[in-house]
């Protein structure tokens, strides 16, 4: 890798972790790094050296990116020159370093004893650690490496001191003041679940100890507040301290089998990690999670996976009951839906001493045999028990005005809690077979002429769209599709789903080949005026264009094919010319969705346009025709994928090869292994016949001596 390269890869992890502000830069490869700072629009101020930046004020500096500072083994100079940087206040300093083992057994080591020097000056871990460096990579950092921590408050260092926590250790650490497997292992549960929250969330940190979990989440997420709640005096204490920030993260003291502080429906997303093994009695303590989870809100659970001595007991005298998968699983499925498994692997403990930081997710079922420290479930609370509970928007925006439709989910729909637990892709239920179960009881219980019907519907086409061969019941879907999208629309809703509905129905028959009814339903889909509801179903309609066209174009009927995409131009010109009240609804506080789908939009606007300008000659030049319609992100996604798809082949075919390589040096050293044990047999049979002529020449020598006397 060039050095520009490493440089740019340096600076977009350091504002990943550490984002924007005034950044000072100190070391030899300053102008470099520099550089490509300004070129990210970043206010850059350097310095030969940290030692000749700590020479004046720092001034309004965000971060310190040190480029030069673990060039050395750890000294009482670097020590006294950390003590400076800590009392020059930057907010982060993020280190390149070069770990030398020196005196320490391996790199991990090393690592692990830089970060002690700095949580000893009033540092800790940053809270976006694993971007910087992920889990499993920490169990081999690379000699080159980034280092990034945040500086802890002066006032809370007095009243907090590393001493005090490790005094304390037993019951409760800050992890992000303490390294190593285990407390890694802490930190990623918080990583990964973070990704499971969903804009505008109010998170519970159920039993959140010291509170650097919620601080995690928050900065990992964009959780709208996070909550922990603990009944330790001592560790509230300390979270209010460390990590609070009223509005955004709080703490409050609270028994985690007695959540009667917060109302019923309170929470989208909580997370108990290392809690249901410690509580008398765990089934209370998942009934006060259900009764404070909205409907289609989540809760993601960790325990310890059998942890017991010889004598099948646990040995730890906090924990009340001994958890493997199958018990967890089964606790959380009496209230909610599994929808996810881990297993997660410290290494370094009583359980798997030599294992290695591992997080894998495995089949969210029972009669996981997996050998792991750590058992984790995802789970949903049911959206169909929402139906008669107060809707609460917390992602989409909502409006008063009536002209509004993008976001009236809680107007339109009967149940709006389906929206995130079923209908978008992106929250809704990740386990199939029971997405596929929740889908089927809307149609057996919702009217048929409801939002909520033809949102379901079209979930359950999709997933028959899916499978590798024709489903079951595939034609059953196709006669409720061809009903829904006859019904007079009541709402733009109704609407929204009748043309998604006749575009699913239409790659359903393409995709078993019956491509007429396919290019009659493309066509259906494009006659909808999209309008109404918003100019962003256009993507649908445009699309339903675009495959019409082409469906004629396999029959060589260019004519037809030229009309549908010139008809697709006008279309996409059309709903970017109108209102955009249901694209961002108000310019000033823009929903962010709308112009990534106006772009999308274009994009397939400029497929057709590509496409129009090889008809020409369509006949003569098919393939270049064929191969030019695709739109710019289309085909540079494309592009990516095929790369990604011959990394992965050379990759593999490189594995491969030292298998091979492996497997015919290992026969090469078998071989030899052979000769010279056969070699090895040659020498000790002919050293055996050696001695036996010595002992006889010895025999006659001594024989013909004593006639001799």
């Amino acid at each position: 890798m060039s050095e520009n390269a490493v440089f740019t890869r340096l600076a977009d992890t350091l504002l990943t972790v550490c984002g924007t502000g005034n950044i000072l830069v100190t070391g030899e490869s300053v102008a470099e790094c520099r550089s490509v700072l300004w070129q990210r629009n970043i206010r850059v101020e350097s310095a030969a050296s940290l030692r000749d930046a700590l020479r004046s004020p720092l001034g309004e500096i965000d971060t310190v990116f040190c480029l030069d500072l673990l060039d050395t083994d750890p000294s009482e100079e670097t020590t006294l020159l950390l003590n400076q940087l800590y009392k020059a206040t930057p907010r982060y300093v993020c280190v390149y370093a070069s770990l030398d083992p020196g005196n320490a057994v391996n790199i991990t080591q090393c690592y692990e004893q830089w970060e002690r020097i700095f949580f000893e000056a009033g540092f800790r871990r940053h809270p976006r650690l694993f971007h910087a460096l992920g889990y499993q990579d920490r169990e081999h950092p690379p000699v080159r490496t980034l280092l990034i921590f945040e500086r802890i408050p002066e006032s809370v260092l007095a009243r907090f001191s590393l001493q005090r926590l490790h005094d304390s250790r037993l019951l409760h650490m800050d992890m992000l003041r303490d390294t190593g497997r285990r407390s890694d292992a802490h930190l990623m549960r918080y990583f990964m679940a973070s990704s499971s929250i969903r804009p505008g969330d109010t998170v519970l940190d159920c039993a959140c100890g010291l509170g650097y979990g919620s601080y995690v989440l928050y900065n990992n997420s964009r959780a709208r507040r996070v909550i922990g709640v603990d009944s330790d005096a001592y560790a509230m204490e300390y979270a209010k301290s460390n990590y609070a920030d009223p509005g955004f993260i709080d703490f409050e003291a609270a028994d985690a089998q007695n959540l009667s502080a917060f109302a019923d429906n309170s929470f989208d997303f909580i997370v108990g990690f290392e809690t249901i093994e410690h509580l008398p009695e765990p089934k209370k303590y998942l009934q006060e999670l259900f009764r404070v989870l909205r409907p289609s809100g989540r809760i993601m659970i960790s325990a310890p996976d059998r942890w017991v001595d010889e004598t099948g007991k646990d040995p730890n005298p906090h924990h009340f009951h001994v958890y493997t998968w199958d018990r967890l699983y089964a606790e959380v499925a009496s209230l909610f839906l599994p929808e996810k498994g881990f297993v997660q692997i410290a290494g370094g403990a009583l359980k798997l001493p030599r294992g290695t930081r591992q997080w894998r997710e495995i089949p969210c079922k029972p009669g996981q045999l997996e050998e792991a420290e750590w058992v984790i479930v995802t789970a949903m609370k049911d959206p169909l028990l929402g139906r008669h509970v107060p809707y609460v928007e917390t992602t989409f925006p909502d409006s008063d005005d009536s002209a509004w439709h993008m976001g009236a989910y809680g107007k339109e729909y009967l149940n709006p809690w389906l929206l995130k637990g079923m209908i978008h892709s992106g929250y809704r239920l990740k386990n199939a077979a029971l997405l596929e179960s929740m889908s089927r009881q809307v149609l057996e219980t919702y009217p048929a002429d409801s939002v909520d019907y033809g949102a379901a519907l079209c979930v359950l086409v999709y997933q028959q769209l899916a499978r590798s061969i024709m489903p079951e019941g595939l034609e059953a879907l196709m006669k409720r599709v061809k009903m829904y999208a006859a019904l007079p629309p009541a709402n733009p809703h109704v609407m929204r789903w009748q043309v998604s509905l006749l575009f699913a129905a239409a790659l359903s028959r393409r995709k078993y080949g019956e491509l007429e009814e396919a290019e009659a339903l493309f066509m259906r889909c494009a006659a909808v005026d999209v309008f109404s509801y918003s100019p962003l179903l256009g993507n649908k309609t445009l699309d339903a264009l675009y495959s019409a066209a082409m469906l004629a174009l396999a029959r060589v009927d260019v004519a037809t094919a030229r009309e549908r995409l010139k008809l697709a131009l006008e279309e996409a010109i059309r709903l970017v010319q109108g209102g955009w009240i249901n694209v961002i609804l108000d310019p000033q506080t823009p929903w962010e969705a709308g112009f990534p789908e106006v772009a999308q939009l274009m994009d397939k606007a400029s497929r057709c346009c590509y496409m129009l300008g090889e008809l020409d000659t369509y006949i003569r030049r098919p393939g270049l025709a064929r191969s030019r319609g695709k739109g710019w992100y289309e085909a540079a996604i494309e592009h990516l994928t095929h790369q990604a798809a011959d990394t992965q082949s050379y990759t593999e075919n490189l594995l491969q090869s030292i298998e091979c390589l492996k497997s015919q040096v290992a026969g090469q050293a078998q071989q030899i292994a052979e000769h010279c044990n056969a070699v090895s047999c040659d020498i000790n049979l002919r050293k055996s016949r050696l001695a036996r002529v010595v002992r006889l020449v010895s025999g006659f020598t001594f024989l013909k001596n004593g006639k001799s006397s």
